[in-house]
């Protein structure tokens, strides 16, 4: 079997790459909670609830370490112009 090669990523794509998918998830969960509701199930549309909000904290949870990774970034950079 080949080896596959490890890619290298960019922490702020990968940061953004898991907030769009947490996001896609909670849409997602969105129309499974109409499903479960439409055929009267309501504990599977608490269940799907129960998830969607686990994505919707991790979402938040990646927007903000995104913001602190991306100002922490800023701040190195405008440290440097200035030691220059």
């Amino acid at each position: 079997m080949a080896k596959r090669e490890p890619v290298t990523r960019d922490e702020h794509y990968d940061l953004v790459s898991v907030l769009y998918h947490a996001l896609q998830g909670d849409e997602t969960l969105a129309q499974y909670i109409d499903d479960a509701e439409d055929t009267g199930d309501q504990d599977l549309a608490d269940h799907f609830r129960d998830i969607q909000e686990k994505y919707r904290e991790i979402a938040q949870e990646t927007k903000e370490l995104l913001r602190e990774k991306l100002a922490a970034e800023d701040e190195a950079e405008e440290q440097e112009d200035e030691d220059k």
